[in-house]
């Protein structure tokens, strides 16, 4: 459904165009690892190229449990998943 939408191949595509300001590092896109990152070891060629951004998806799943209060043997999980390839806004 969400390739569906109105310009959302483009929004896919948009991690190819950012620069890191003055050196410090705001997003996943301006790391080496995002613009390295491959998959088959014997063909390092990189699973995010700008013909291949609005086809590979980078997904991050982030896991947390945390116990919200004191004196509570009660303890809460998150589990989250993130398309990295997506704009901010």
């Amino acid at each position: 459904m969400m390739y569906q939408r109105a310009g959302f191949e483009n929004m896919l595509r948009h991690s190819s165009n950012r620069n890191v300001p003055n050196g410090v590092f705001s997003d996943i896109y301006e790391g080496n690892i995002w613009k390295t990152f491959a998959i088959d070891l014997d063909n390092l060629s990189p699973f995010f190229t700008k013909d291949t951004l609005d086809t590979h998806i980078g997904l991050a799943i982030n896991i947390n449990w945390f116990q919200p209060f004191d004196y509570t043997v009660h303890s809460t999980g998150v589990i989250y998943g993130v398309l990295c390839n997506l704009p901010h806004e």
